[in-house]
């Protein structure tokens, strides 16, 4: 709650994103921003497509490499003080976080910027974001 820039970032069976900028959610210009999963990983597929795939053999090294170039990427745009990960998937952090940190930090140009990825405790945090837009 002491944040102000962070980005939410559900990891689930795809990824979704949601960015809070001076304490106050940023929608952006056409009410896209914040969706990480849509950044290309490569010159032809999202970071979502490779995650699907790494999700559903539970290929956890290849998804905390996945993961560490786009907290990296996350970092180096948004210079944010912190990424917080929900859903389903990010209850398994500790199969893959550590080496998506140490990913992270080889691919972050700022090195003075300490990383700061946490779990979130909400539960059902997608759910709750969605019925909020409807209020």
């Amino acid at each position: 709650r002491q944040l102000k820039n962070f980005i939410g970032i559900t990891l689930g069976t795809g990824i979704g994103g949601g960015l809070i900028l001076n304490g106050r959610l940023y929608s952006g210009a056409h009410g896209s921003a914040g969706e990480v999963g849509h950044m290309m990983a490569d010159q032809s597929r999202t970071y979502e497509f490779y995650f699907q795939r790494y999700r559903r053999t539970k290929n956890y090294s290849a998804m905390a490499k996945l993961l560490g170039r786009m907290f990296a990427n996350v970092y180096n745009l948004l210079d944010v003080d912190a990424v917080i990960l929900g859903g389903s998937v990010s209850k398994a952090a500790n199969r893959f976080l550590p080496s998506a940190l140490n990913e992270a930090r080889k691919r972050i140009l700022n090195k003075q910027i300490k990383l700061k990825i946490l779990i979130s405790k909400l539960k059902n945090a997608g759910a709750l974001g969605a019925a909020l837009l409807f209020i």
